[in-house]
């Protein structure tokens, strides 16, 4: 909060269907609530008012609609509650459900309800509310759900910071103490498991019986974070030939790694495909369906660790680029999680006006907001394709002020009246990420012989991927123009899959059997990458034109 600020802006409570909520700041729009509150609002234009895709039914105090939703609702349906999630402004306490498709929208509404999972488990009948946990171990973030397992309802998801980000922020810091400290592991270990349970404990306070009627569990992660989740060793990570001393799928006893369930509650954890590439992309591959289906689909998870895999029924090939923490505004001058406070964009109507996840004060800045601020400097002229910002001479009068110097080095003010900025270092992060990204999806498409407008489907992933605008990644340069029009957001892909395979074991024995058909890309091996790599570290200046071919 800016230090002229007297108060805390006043907050009201946005409820949606399936006891979620989240309370936001006057200013804030139903997509901020939404995303604040977990639930999916489906937003092909990025947010921007165009499609008129994110229609959900929403009573309450709301501001008047846009012209956005004047042009593409109507007077009928609006006087009926229809709004644009992007669009509908937070005046006072609200609902949103989904309703029934209106008719411009088709066969469904912006908002997408939690669909029970199949169930197919054989379970004991001597527990009377059997639950089960699917926990995706995140380098930045660990999410959680708990799931009925007799009804396939989930029963809630909960979030937080990775305890182990005080060790490091990327997994070869993580693994480097663990090679050099001795009792890291214990404490990287203890220290993930005792944030798991105390979400499960959040999460069945609300429920009789609590997290003791717990009998399964599904543990997803990149294969070093498994590795620390397990309690091993991850030193051979950190050296060639890098070789995960955890690989196949496992079924163990998940008291045994710490974990608060009932006695004899079973542990899945999903084959790793290499020490780069754990059994998070597994389970997206699986709650995608790209590895199922024709064609060429390709899902990208844009967190510290970047993983891509490409590929269809006939053929799948996978991938994991050191992006670093920058995508999940972590090592950034003034970088945060997607919380209250953070900016998630700019605007595109000549004054760059910041917009904050939740209304209120700007606190920081999260991935999504770093990314499309990035593509706001270049689409205005105020930064080059070498990622320099231009000196505040050569800036138009309206950003000229926002263009400062400070220890020798240019940085953007990204909220006026505040010192929230975009340094020189900021953006260089951001080109070193975006670069390896970029580099890992060539590469990918080279292995299989395929051309960039060959790929019918980007899946993107991930929490930092659903606050993200199509257009500003390829703006920067980490997707190609070509598949602009085929990016779909897919949530947080990893924990759906592990939902899945909690769920049956139909889908667990999918998943197993997904990982032993996906042929692994070692980008440290492959000639072309350092090549690749550079040539993707400058941002494109045509943006029709925004990477090498």
């Amino acid at each position: 909060m800016s230090a002229n600020s007297p108060v805390s802006p006043k907050t009201f409570e946005v409820s949606f269907p399936h006891d979620r909520s989240a309370r936001v700041a006057a200013g804030a729009t139903l997509m901020d609530a939404a995303a604040l509150a977990g639930v999916w609002v489906d937003a092909p234009c990025g947010g921007e008012g165009r499609c008129g895709k994110c229609a959900v039914m929403a009573r309450g105090e709301l501001e008047p609609p846009t012209a956005s939703e004047l042009r593409l609702i109507g007077d009928a349906e609006l006087s009926r509650g229809w709004r644009l999630a992007c669009q509908a402004v937070v005046a006072g306490p609200c609902e949103v459900d989904a309703g029934v498709a209106p008719s411009w929208a088709g066969s469904k509404t912006g908002l997408s309800p939690y669909r029970p999972l199949e169930v197919d488990l054989r379970l004991s009948e001597c527990v009377s509310s059997p639950v089960g946990a699917a926990i995706d171990v995140g380098t930045t973030t660990l999410c959680v759900s708990l799931v009925d397992l007799r009804t396939g309802d989930r029963l809630g998801i909960a979030s937080k910071e990775n305890p182990q980000t005080a060790y490091g922020a990327d997994v070869m810091t993580r693994i480097e103490k663990c090679r050099r400290d001795a009792g890291a592991l214990a404490a990287m270990h203890d220290g993930v498991i005792q944030a798991v349970n105390g979400l499960l404990a959040r999460l069945g306070s609300a429920r009789a019986g609590g997290t003791g009627s717990m009998v399964r569990a599904v543990m997803v992660g990149n294969t070093t974070m498994l590795h620390l989740a397990m309690g091993v060793d991850p030193s051979p990570l950190g050296s060639y030939p890098f070789e995960p001393a955890i690989t196949g799928a496992s079924r163990s006893s998940a008291v045994d790694i710490g974990l608060d369930a009932g006695p004899g509650a079973e542990l899945l954890v999903p084959p790793v495909l290499s020490g780069f590439l754990g059994a998070d992309i597994v389970a997206a591959l699986l709650a995608s369906g790209i590895g199922g289906e024709p064609g060429l689909g390709m899902i990208v998870d844009l967190g510290t660790n970047g993983e891509i895999a490409l590929g269809g029924a006939e053929r799948l090939v996978a991938c994991s680029t050191a992006a670093g923490p920058a995508f999940e505004g972590a090592q950034v001058s003034h970088g945060m999680r997607a919380a209250p406070g953070a900016i998630e964009s700019l605007s595109r109507d000549g004054l760059l006006t910041p917009r904050v996840l939740g209304g209120g004060e700007p606190l920081g800045v999260c991935g999504s907001g770093i990314l499309d601020a990035v593509a706001a400097l270049l689409e205005s002229g105020l930064l080059l394709p070498s990622g320099r910002l231009v000196e505040p001479s050569a800036a138009a009068a309206a950003y000229a002020e926002r263009i400062r110097q400070v220890d020798g080095m240019r940085e953007f003010v990204l909220a006026p009246g505040t010192d929230i900025t975009l340094t020189q270092d900021d953006i260089r992060q951001v080109q070193l990420a975006k670069g390896a990204v970029g580099a890992g999806i060539r590469l990918l498409c080279e292995t299989l012989g395929a051309g960039y407008g060959e790929i019918d489907r980007v899946s993107l992933a991930g929490v930092f991927g659903n606050f993200l605008r199509p257009g500003s990644t390829v703006r920067v340069g980490i997707f190609p123009v070509e598949v602009e029009s085929r990016i779909e957001y897919a949530g947080n892909a990893a924990l759906a899959g592990a939902e899945m395979m909690l769920a049956s074991e139909r889908a667990w024995s999918q998943a197993v059997a997904l990982a032993h058909r996906v042929q692994t890309v070692e980008l440290s091996s492959e000639p072309g990458f350092q090549r690749a790599f550079i040539e993707n570290l400058s941002f494109p200046a045509d943006p029709s034109n925004p990477v090498r071919r």
